[in-house]
């Protein structure tokens, strides 16, 4: 776009790359008839990285800049700045600051050194107490003899690594939702992993964060959220979300009682199976000659050697965990059970926006039979281990902290867990056009493939308990553990073969005396 054929001293190139295809094209803006809108306008369209280059010396250009300053043309990804025209350096610098040229900011500077040849400078935001200084770095340099030289092939990102002691300052949405109160252990997981986090930030950075008690979430007045924060639709107009570094997942928790019963009913039943096997190793034919004596003994012998087996067999298969058929919210409402919710916010608006009929049945029922549907975690876990038949909705990772301090073996194995809804990836949230987005974005995908992330998550948070008992391989059975019935089977044996002796000894006896 060309408003007109510009003299060289009124002059602001506008160089970006075509829409249609790689060529890049130019425009030329008049400074002498700059209009902002018809400016902001003219970029609209355009949907790739522009680069503005500025002659310093054009009248008017010192009244065009600070208003695109003011805008945020000077920092950010999309636009790259190529200023020339002013020999001395305090002159630029004095230009330069009434820009608001931070961290992100993407400006190269020709600065002439002698009468040949012109340096070429990276200029920056520095962070100087605070407020915001411009600080120059030398890259390379261009003469018509040598043409361009780059001397510094670090990446902007490179370039700006060290933040020279920046402080920033965050808030605590846990803190925000829970009052200065102390916070226990469970709540305050997520804040302990988000300080761990930034903490890793800030080394590498060389920056200084510290927690704003007396800045509430809505003001914007923080530099940063403290926890990490699911992306929300309410929240995009006020955060910039940096990488997942932490995934969430709402569960329902049930613990089926009734397991223990059964699983005590057919320990009981052991002895029963045992006398049953005993008698279907009997023989209910009368023993009156040898060969039916002789048959019966070796049936005795017989179930000596496949004893062990068939024993070892029906035990474990006893001991196998009974399996777990409730799966679903809809289950749950068949089987009657109670439900209530973890008194967090997101688990309120989660209930609010539900459109599950089970659920909401199963709320009501809880509300009319209780009075109320909400508890706090320690509360919410006692509900379900006190009260029998019932659910509690709550966060995975928090509750899987209190199952494995306070949980025994046999509840963790009767424990079940019904998801809700899908894993929910959690961000580090900085203000809305933070300088620094961009920089610790890259930082925060560094340290997430180096493993740093993984590594402070597992220090936050618990994994879930495992149940001690084995649900797919049959636990084993020692053959001192049925000691006494194979005792009692032995004496059996040895009972008899006392009977067929006696027998054969008395009906010896009877047939010498009839003679």
């Amino acid at each position: 776009m060309v408003y007109h054929k510009p003299s060289p001293k009124e002059f602001l190139h506008l160089l970006h790359g075509a829409r249609n295809n790689c060529s890049p094209s130019m425009s030329f803006v008049n400074v002498a008839s700059f209009s902002e809108q018809k400016f902001v306008t003219s970029l609209e369209p355009v949907h790739v990285r522009v680069g503005l280059m500025a002659d310093m010396t054009c009248q008017g250009v010192n009244s065009v800049l600070p208003t695109l300053a003011e805008r945020g043309y000077f920092n950010g990804e999309r636009y790259r700045w190529f200023l020339f025209g002013l020999r001395a350096i305090e002159e630029n610098r004095m230009v330069l600051r009434k820009l608001n040229i931070t961290v992100s900011a993407n400006v190269l500077l020709l600065l002439p050194i002698g009468a040949i040849s012109t340096a070429v400078l990276d200029v920056r935001g520095q962070w100087m107490g605070r407020t915001w200084d411009v600080s120059f770095l030398q890259i390379g340099s261009w003469s018509m003899a040598t043409g361009f030289i780059l001397w510094n092939n670090r990446s902007v990102y490179e370039n700006q690594m060290n933040l020279f002691g920046m402080q920033l300052t965050g808030v605590s949405k846990t803190r925000i939702i829970y009052g200065n109160r102390t916070l226990d252990d469970e709540m305050g997981t997520n804040r302990a992993f988000g300080h761990r986090l930034w903490n890793v930030l800030s080394m590498v950075h060389n920056i200084s964060i510290t927690e704003d008690l007396s800045t509430n979430y809505d003001d914007q007045l923080a530099d940063l959220i403290i926890e990490p924060v699911t992306i929300n639709q309410r929240d995009l107009r006020k955060l910039d979300y940096t990488a997942a570094v932490q995934h969430t997942q709402t569960f329902k928790y049930e613990l089926e009682l009734e397991r223990t019963t059964v699983h005590r009913d057919r320990e009981n039943g052991i002895l029963v199976l045992v006398l049953g096997i005993l008698c279907q190793q009997g023989f209910i034919e009368s023993s009156r000659t040898y060969a039916s004596r002789l048959t019966l003994f070796t049936m005795l012998i017989f179930s000596v050697l496949i004893y062990q087996f068939y024993l070892t067999h029906i035990v474990s298969y006893l001991l196998v965990v009974p399996p777990k058929n409730i799966r679903t919210v809809e289950q749950l409402a068949e089987h009657g059970y109670g439900v209530a919710l973890e008194n967090v916010p997101e688990f309120v608006e989660f209930l609010n926006a539900t459109e599950d009929e089970y659920l909401l049945a199963l709320v009501q029922s809880q509300q009319a039979r209780m009075g109320t549907v909400y508890y706090d975690l320690n509360d919410g876990i006692s509900f379900i281990l006190e009260r029998g038949r019932n659910a509690f909705v709550c966060d995975a990772n928090r509750a899987y902290q209190l199952i494995k301090h306070h949980f025994t073996d046999e509840q963790r194995c009767a424990l079940q867990e019904i998801p809700l809804m899908d894993k929910l990836p959690t961000h580090l949230a900085l203000r809305k056009d933070h300088p620094l987005k961009e920089q610790l974005r890259v930082t925060v995908q560094k340290i997430i493939a180096t493993s740093m992330v993984r590594y402070e998550r597992q220090r936050s948070y618990a994994d879930k308990p495992r149940c001690a008992e084995n649900e797919v391989k049959m636990p084993e059975v020692n053959l001192d553990q049925v000691s006494s019935v194979m005792v009692l089977l032995l004496g059996t044996i040895v009972g008899s073969i006392g009977v067929l002796l006696l027998e054969i000894t008395v009906s010896k006896v009877l047939k010498r005396r009839r003679h």
